[in-house]
């Protein structure tokens, strides 16, 4: 069996290509479907804000935040997965042996370039979200722990017939201050930290989405010759994230008392999602033509 190495080799020889086609088409397909966990969708915003963060004394909107960033890890790994699988299977397509010259290998190395360009590879790179959680796990317990001493104190001074001696209160709110302020300082670049990840959170789906549209600009008229210009395959990515300068949200969070923060959390997660359904929505089209292209049948399940 040839080995497949270049543009060149896979195009002279298509029929040794079938094998290693069908397998692409099927680890393509499994890519797209994997959707169903990556792009998770969340509950209500407002629900989750308010209701959530009453009844969970504020873990829900911690731990969605935490759980935004795995998310945005998965999601766009798996969408430059698809993208770079996508890349491998062109050459080995039936129209490529005739086709892939010229204008249309052009295109092809375009796209390559873009899908492997310095900033789709900076995306790329996940964003460690555990020492987040351990963080803010470890406030947890010890603002669990404080309120079960508070809770015995009250109880000791109530079963011994009086009321809670405040004098007693407060020098046992002075022995635990101290485990307080460390607590605090641990936590303090964890803060600062939190605010890296919210800032990556308002500029990594603005880029995702100009780089997506970037390779569907390439893919369109690509995958339209090789189609014998079939000018019904139409892949027009519209971008769903609004790009935002990090910088004067901070500058707005305390004129605005917070409120701004609440803005921004609604639209990054409003946007994520709306970009989730326009890049399956995409990805669906290109997988369907792929497959006419290949011979199959292109039936591949409809997103939502």
């Amino acid at each position: 069996m040839t080995t497949l190495t270049t543009t060149e080799d896979t195009a002279l020889f298509p029929e040794e290509n079938t094998p290693y086609l069908h397998a692409s088409l099927i680890k393509l397909e499994a890519i797209f479907n994997a959707r169903h966990k990556t792009d998770h969708v969340f509950m209500n915003w407002w629900v989750g804000t308010f209701l959530m963060n009453i009844i969970t004394l504020g873990i829900y909107p911690t731990y969605r935040f935490i759980r935004r960033v795995h998310i945005r890890n998965q999601h766009i790994q798996r969408t430059r997965a698809f993208y770079t699988t996508l890349s491998q299977i062109i050459p080995l397509l039936p129209q490529s042996a005739e086709k892939l010259t010229g204008q249309t290998k052009e295109l092809l190395e375009d796209y390559d370039i873009r899908l492997e360009s310095n900033e789709a590879v900076a995306m790329a790179k996940p964003l460690h979200w555990k020492p987040l959680a351990f963080a803010y796990g470890l406030m947890f317990v010890f603002g669990i722990v404080f309120y079960i001493i508070m809770i015995q104190l009250i109880m000791t001074s109530a079963s011994a017939g009086h009321q809670p001696d405040p004098s007693f209160m407060k020098n046992q709110m002075a022995s635990i201050t101290p485990y307080s302020h460390l607590i605090n300082l641990i936590n303090f670049p964890f803060g600062i930290y939190w605010y890296y990840l919210l800032k990556r959170s308002m500029e990594d789906y603005p880029h995702m989405d100009k780089w997506e549209a970037s390779l569907t600009y390439y893919l369109q008229p690509l995958l339209r010759q090789l189609s014998n210009n079939d000018n019904r395959i139409s892949l027009p990515f519209e971008p769903q994230c609004e790009r935002r300068n990090f910088w004067i949200f901070l500058l707005l969070l305390i004129p605005t008392l917070g409120i701004n923060y609440l803005y921004i959390d609604y639209c990054c997660i409003h946007e994520a999602q709306r970009r989730f359904k326009e890049s399956a929505r995409v990805q669906y089209r290109i997988l369907q033509t792929v497959k006419k292209l290949a011979g199959q049948s292109p039936d591949v399940e409809k997103p939502q």
